[in-house]
């Protein structure tokens, strides 16, 4: 799932930004997840929409609100390997606003780490 040309971005759309920004057919999916802080793979465009990426979900929005990141970043259900050596899974990725960078909830040894996890913690960066 890896992938170093990536492009990630973030969505921060509340319901005041107004329901036009989101596909008609995504909203109701959007509206139950609320993309604000969390980090997207931008999987392409198509007819005035950005497609966006969480996991297994998918959105398509308008790109009035896309702010690109430059970061590399790990996608939800990506392979991890820590710097000791324990492997996880990406969880969750949310986005640290003071750091500018994004951080990492982990599945390691089967169970969900409390602890936030950075690209500095994993063995690859």
């Amino acid at each position: 799932m890896s992938d170093e040309n990536a492009r990630w971005a973030l969505y921060p759309w509340f319901e005041e930004h107004g329901s036009d920004l989101i596909h008609p057919e995504d909203l109701a999916s959007v509206r139950g997840s609320m993309p604000y802080g969390k980090v997207f793979r931008v999987l392409g465009e198509e007819d005035g929409f950005v497609r966006l990426g969480y996991g297994g979900t998918q959105f398509r929005a308008r790109p009035a609100l896309l702010v690109p990141l430059t970061t590399r970043a790990h996608g939800v259900g990506e392979a991890v390997t820590l710097h000791d050596g324990r492997e996880g899974e990406v969880l969750e990725v949310g986005w640290h606003y003071q750091r500018a960078e994004p951080f990492y909830q982990l599945r390691l040894e089967g169970k969900k780490t409390s602890k936030r996890h950075w690209n500095a913690d994993f063995a690859s960066g």
